[in-house]
């Protein structure tokens, strides 16, 4: 990702257009020169000898800049090389219509074909092509008017118009073409450093989810494509071992259908399930899940909290409350008013059964009964060991 400013990427991405057509723009250019010259051998002999040296030493040329642009970076170096190549096929081109017929030669075409050239290979600034536009007209009709008379008016003067409108219309061509990369290099700058913050924050997203307790994943069409440690580490799974593996893999079979209809009617509430472990135990989860698009894609974001303890604490709670609830339900039974026999001290139950006060009151309460007998009993019941004693 490019580090500067919009404008000076634009300007960095259009410099290495720029470098990278140069080298393409002088290879095709000499390859043009040497086919023009093989079509010229058969066409005008005369005109192939007298101009065969020319043809050379502009290949070479270009042949020497193909070489340079590969070994220098610099694009100053770049705008020199291409300048150059322009001059050397102006010089040489004008050279042909000087030495064949002058403002009535039909070299005027390799003008327009130049000019052409260079504005349909190498994408770069509108003035640029400018220059190159003024240098090739310039070196076209000044020699011809400083060194001829002209004689034929209407072909020199068709053969200028041609060559104007060409230079115009390629240059009308290359402004709004650098216009339309410049507004494609301004779009596609943006997208990169969107991509570049999206990237971002996915990491810190990442970074966040894993330091989380709870597990976190993000899951396709049922198949887990990020997980964080924390649900690794639950499970005890590595995280590749869990990408790419449907849900259910991690859920108990009890659950299996509850799951994938939660997933398919997009439920975003908290429920509770049980979950299995690579090594087969299951325990009690929480899960809540949010549904999340991205243009065509349907993602699934699920938090994912171990609740074994909490399960622990409730159903320790419950059994607590249930004790305390059937103790006091206990000591209830022995409040109010007990029918007691006068005589024989048994009480009577709500069903109207008689027991000895001990059985009624083990059956009511946690009281535990030891059998003995009292002094006076005693004396009642065993006179004759008292009578003794005394």
């Amino acid at each position: 990702m490019f580090s500067g400013s919009k404008e000076e990427y634009i300007n960095s991405r259009i410099n290495s257009i720029f470098q990278a057509e140069l080298k393409r723009a002088t290879a095709l250019g000499a390859l043009f020169w040497i086919a023009s010259s093989v079509l010229e051998y058969f066409v005008v002999p005369d005109n192939f000898n007298r101009f065969i040296a020319w043809r050379i030493g502009v290949v070479v040329i270009l042949a020497v800049i193909w070489i340079l642009a590969g070994y220098f970076k610099n694009i100053i170096i770049h705008y020199i090389l291409a300048y150059a190549g322009i001059l050397a096929s102006s010089i040489t081109i004008e050279y042909l219509i000087l030495h064949s017929g002058g403002h009535q030669s039909i070299y005027y075409v390799a003008v327009i074909l130049l000019s052409t050239f260079v504005f349909g290979l190498m994408p770069t600034r509108f003035l640029f092509h400018l220059s190159v536009g003024i240098i090739i007209y310039s070196i076209y009709l000044f020699p011809i008017l400083l060194t001829e008379e002209i004689t034929d008016i209407t072909y020199f003067t068709n053969a200028n118009f041609y060559v104007v409108i060409l230079l115009i219309v390629g240059l009308s061509f290359n402004y709004l073409n650098q216009q339309r990369l410049s507004r494609e290099l301004s779009i596609q700058y943006d997208s990169e450093r969107d991509k570049k913050r999206l990237k971002q924050r996915d990491e810190q997203i990442r970074k966040l989810s894993d330091v989380a307790f709870d597990g976190i994943s993000i899951t396709e069409n049922g198949i887990f494509h990020e997980v964080n440690t924390s649900f690794a580490a639950m499970f005890g799974y590595q995280q590749s071992e869990i990408i790419g593996a449907h849900v259910t893999t991690v859920v108990d079979p009890e659950f299996h259908d509850l799951v994938t209809r939660n997933i398919k009617n997009e439920y975003e509430k908290p429920y509770e399930l049980r979950c299995v472990k690579k090594n087969g135990e299951s325990f009690p989860v929480e899960v809540c899940g949010k549904t999340l698009r991205q243009g065509e894609r349907t993602l699934r974001v699920t938090s994912i909290r171990d609740i074994s303890e909490r399960t622990r604490a409730k159903e320790d709670r419950e059994k607590l409350i249930k004790d305390l609830q059937q103790a006091l339900a206990e000591i209830k039974t022995l409040r109010g008013i007990i029918p007691i026999c006068s005589s024989c001290k048994k009480i009577r139950d709500d069903e109207g059964f008689w027991h000895q006060v001990e059985v009624y009151v083990h059956q009511r309460s946690q009281a535990q009964f030891s059998h003995g007998i009292c002094p006076d009993c005693a004396k009642r019941l065993y006179p004759d060991f008292y009578m003794a004693d005394e």
